[in-house]
């Protein structure tokens, strides 16, 4: 046994806070759900991140049976059920707006700045997701424990709270350092499911964000660049559908 699983998380709005799950499917998109919804910046035909609008983590969820419930920082809530959500969310950011939901036949574009240290830089980069979904890349994410401890240790000051990572697969491994880049290139049998381990999670001005209580703090990615070449966690391919709770286990498929 590599490890077990010790958190199942997801997000159904991108960008904006998301929620401990007891259990969940994996298809071929993730969970169900997760990063289904996007704030869709209308004049831009761009949906909006926390990259380029931070406010969208001061944003809370809950989702449920296809819906969304989104609680904003002055404790009022709209969704996906709400006729002027557009407009509550509109007022909110401050220029127009839109709750989408992602098209199984399209890809979504994002934008990010040019320096993470300076939010006024100019927009130098955009690409497209995947078909089907508002996530960046992969459609899931793990972290270790043994990983937030190596990075911890690197800068003792930090918060190194996993919420500012948003792994979607919280597991408890033996051993030290960045161990889940470890099984790139290998398939993982956790519960029903299995995953293939593609690549190193690349880490942007995300992790740096202030939110949830957790301070603005430039030298969390810092600290990621200079020990471990910008990345932390891994992203994973659904190999395999199937079930995933807390305390299942991690073994070589």
């Amino acid at each position: 046994m590599l490890g077990r699983v010790i958190r199942v998380r997801w997000y159904p709005v991108k960008s904006m806070q998301g929620e401990d799950l007891t259990s969940s499917a994996f298809t071929a998109n993730g969970i169900p759900g997760d990063r289904h919804w996007g704030v869709l910046d209308v004049d831009a035909d761009v949906v909006i991140s926390a990259k380029r609008e931070p406010r969208l983590l001061d944003a809370y969820v809950k989702g449920a049976e296809g819906e969304v419930v989104i609680t904003l920082p002055d404790g009022s809530a709209t969704g996906s059920a709400d006729p002027e959500v557009d407009v509550v969310l509109s007022e909110w950011l401050g220029h127009a707006v839109r709750l989408v939901t992602a098209d199984p036949e399209e890809r979504a574009t994002y934008e990010i700045g040019g320096s993470f240290e300076d939010d006024s830089h100019p927009v130098v980069h955009q690409w497209q997701g995947p078909r089907g979904t508002f996530h960046d890349s992969r459609p899931a994410h793990l972290m270790s424990t043994a990983t937030i401890d190596a990075i911890r240790k690197e800068h003792l000051g930090g918060e190194f709270d996993i919420v500012r990572f948003r792994p979607n697969l919280i597991v408890e491994v033996e051993g030290e350092g960045f161990v889940e880049e470890r099984w790139i290139g290998a398939t993982l049998s956790i519960g029903t499911a299995a995953f293939e381990v593609i690549k190193p999670t690349s880490r942007c001005v995300m992790t740096t964000r202030p939110q949830a209580g957790l301070p603005r703090d430039l030298d969390i990615l810092r600290t990621i660049n200079r020990v471990n070449d910008g990345n932390l966690g891994v992203q994973l391919h659904v190999a395999r559908e199937g079930h995933v709770s807390v305390a299942d286990a991690i073994e070589l498929a």
